[in-house]
């Protein structure tokens, strides 16, 4: 007796390769395009945050104003953030009211610190004292028209603010220098050291003609040797920082420009 029996084909147990190569180009496709979208939502998110502790600086410096007659001012060296710590309700630091000294912190102060700023501390007293906000000296060098000039040892009071309060810049942002010496091959180009103009008689009164020479003659940072209380506008934000190499230069209108600078992709905050 015969019987006639129909073949069939076995059920498949896997993927053919052409599948698993499709499968492939598709999650890295997705990848390509979620993982931008994430970083670009977190450093929204740490901008947000670097704004707000901006506003509550000036909230501060208002409160001071409000309260003393003028902004928080050289009275002491570095004395700005120490002025306005019991407007931020920071109570717990203790501070000299002759020197404006901090004797005693807990520990670091966030809205000194900008998230994106990755060497900002937030310590304003001991070793390892970096912030991520400076108060203006203006146009650079000893002009005197900045918030927070170098030579007008007092503190400057809103009929002082001559291009009005809403148009004058008091705090930015600027990143944290390195606590470590620079190799010249790795650091050539990052915008948080500061480069040195070839000693030149030329640049040392016309802020224009400097901030040109640290653009095209300046010569790479070889340590983060230089450090600065303020910033000024002799440059525009996010350019190099620049030490006039003349010694002359320190008593001039050019001895540095000294950039508002952020890790933000478009510009620094400013109030």
């Amino acid at each position: 007796m015969n019987s006639n029996h129909t073949s069939r084909p076995c059920p498949r147990q896997g993927f053919t390769m052409t599948e698993v190569l499709v499968s492939i180009a598709i999650v890295g496709t997705l990848m390509a395009l979620l993982i931008p979208a994430v970083q670009s939502a977190r450093e929204a998110a740490r901008r947000t945050e670097c704004l707000s502790n901006l506003k509550q600086l000036m909230l501060a410096y208002h409160e001071h104003q409000e309260t003393h007659g003028v902004f928080p001012g050289p009275k002491h060296f570095e004395n700005w953030k120490t002025q306005i710590l019991p407007y931020l309700e920071e109570t717990r630091v203790l501070v000299d009211e002759q020197t404006g000294q901090v004797l005693q912190s807990p520990g670091p102060i966030q809205t000194f610190s900008c998230p994106s700023d990755p060497l900002a501390t937030g310590l304003i007293s001991g070793g390892g004292r970096l912030w991520s906000y400076y108060p203006s000296d203006g146009s650079g060098g000893y002009r005197n028209d900045g918030m927070y000039a170098a030579k007008i040892l007092r503190p400057v009071s809103p009929a002082d603010v001559t291009d009005g309060l809403s148009n004058t810049v008091a705090l930015s942002e600027r990143l944290t220098l390195p606590d470590s010496l620079a190799a010249a091959n790795h650091f050539n180009d990052d915008i948080f050291l500061y480069r040195i103009v070839r000693k030149t008689e030329a640049y040392l009164a016309d802020p224009d003609q400097f901030a040109d020479e640290c653009e095209a003659n300046s010569v790479p940072p070889l340590a983060t040797v230089f450090g600065f209380a303020n910033f000024n506008h002799v440059q525009t934000p996010n350019r190099f920082s620049c030490i006039n190499g003349d010694h002359r230069g320190l008593n001039s209108s050019s001895h540095a420009a000294v950039t508002a600078t952020s890790m933000h992709p478009a510009g620094v905050n400013v109030a």
